[in-house]
């Protein structure tokens, strides 16, 4: 029987001695298994939840204070100089939303200019509304104006007066042209006449 030499066994032991070095390695590099997540990952906070509030688009906006230069299309109705002749202690300024039911919110509501000069000392206005209401508008506005007193100094085809919450309104016709001008300074058709003559003129009426 053949004995092994001294040096075969070390070779041996040394092989296996690498084997099981190599396998305590991977072993290390093995990764542990992690934690399961117990359930999916909660959801940000959106702006759109419940509590989030967002713009009304048909909401009103404040009404815009009676400050401001007039819309340039009035410089066709009175000149600079046709308000300084009537009196040159009034300016222009922005018009405001006229008193509904008012002969000067009906001329705005059918697409009429709508002016306003204002006292310099006392704010007491000059309110002026030029429209071309069309036909049949017209008849109805002047059936409707024909209920105060005739005035027919003040030109155009027909012109009435009447005292309305205690300003002068004077409304005139001429052509397919509506003209209303009314102030707390008008007494009377003749206070307003000042004002109506240079209008008609301006607009060849």
């Amino acid at each position: 029987m053949r004995l092994r030499s001294p040096r075969v066994e070390v070779r041996i032991t040394a092989a296996a001695a690498m084997l099981a070095g190599g396998a305590l390695l991977l072993s290390a590099c093995t990764p542990e298994p992690g934690p399961t997540p117990s359930g999916g990952a909660s959801p940000s906070p959106s702006s759109s939840g419940p509590g989030a509030e967002s713009p009304d688009p048909t909401a009103t906006l404040p009404e815009q204070p009676d400050l401001g230069e007039a819309a340039p299309e009035c410089t066709d109705v009175l000149s600079a100089d046709d308000v300084y002749a009537y009196n040159p202690n009034y300016s222009a300024v922005a018009a405001p939303t006229p008193a509904a039911g008012s002969a000067l919110a009906e001329a705005a509501d059918l697409g009429g200019r709508l002016c306003r000069w204002s006292n310099d000392t006392n704010s007491a206005p000059v309110d002026i509304a030029v429209t071309i209401p069309g036909s049949e508008n017209l008849d109805r506005v002047e059936e409707d104006a024909s209920s105060s007193t005739p005035a027919p100094g003040l030109g155009g085809d027909a012109a009435f007066f009447d005292v309305v919450d205690g300003a002068g309104v004077a409304q005139v016709f001429a052509g397919d042209h509506w003209i209303v001008v009314s102030s707390p300074f008008f007494g009377e058709a003749t206070d307003a006449g000042e004002i109506v003559a240079p209008i008609l003129a301006n607009l060849d009426l």
